[in-house]
């Protein structure tokens, strides 16, 4: 495996990495929203279960309140006591059922709120990771178009050739210039017979 491949798989993996690491993230979340839904259907459910109990715990308060309008015309103080403790119970249990259920409808109105705050993140989230992808899609391309990747490219390529062109080039004229040389201070037949003659002529 070369450098410049190992180089490449480092890459990539630590891009998959941070791909891994945003989709468990957002997976996550999904996770914690849809929990809190599920939750809120089970809230919702028993709301309207105590919705249903507050008529009939109002009428419960209604009838003791009539009754004790008659106690007190009989006179009976024992009968008036019992039917307005009667009538006290009912108004409690009424104004506790009544609590709860306020209770409960503000608590799935919180809820409701921070599911959907939820779900709009996790939206901008995956909107986000979709254009991240693409820059870093482009950037990749771009960067293997540049010759990034350690330096190198098809510039850094063509200086290369041209710097082993020119060091050839130059060894080639050292080898010439060596031969010139060497062929200056050999005696060949030709000078010899050149030199005899010039000696004859004298």
């Amino acid at each position: 495996m070369g450098l410049i491949t190992w180089f490449k798989g480092l890459f990539v993996t630590k891009e998959s990495t941070v791909e891994e690491k945003l989709q468990k993230s957002v997976s996550q979340a999904e996770g914690g929203v849809s929990k809190v839904e599920r939750r809120l259907t089970e809230m919702i459910s028993k709301h309207e279960q105590l919705e249903e109990l507050l008529p009939e715990a109002a009428r419960e308060v209604e009838k003791w309140e009539t009754i004790a309008a008659f106690a007190v015309n009989l006179g009976n103080k024992d009968h008036l006591r019992m039917v307005v403790k009667n009538k006290l119970e009912a108004s409690n249990a009424y104004k506790k059922l009544k609590a709860a259920a306020d209770t409960l409808e503000a608590t799935i109105i919180q809820l409701q709120s921070q599911a959907a705050s939820g779900r709009e993140q996790i939206d901008e989230a995956k909107i986000n990771q979709l254009n991240l992808e693409a820059r870093l899609a482009s950037a990749q391309v771009r960067q293997e178009l540049a010759g990034d990747v350690l330096g190198k490219g098809p510039f850094a390529a063509l200086d290369d050739m041209e710097e082993a062109t020119v060091k050839a080039e130059s060894t080639a004229q050292a080898y010439e210039e060596t031969s010139a040389v060497r062929k200056k201070d050999v005696v060949t037949d030709l000078d010899v017979e050149q030199e005899m003659d010039r000696i004859s002529k004298r």
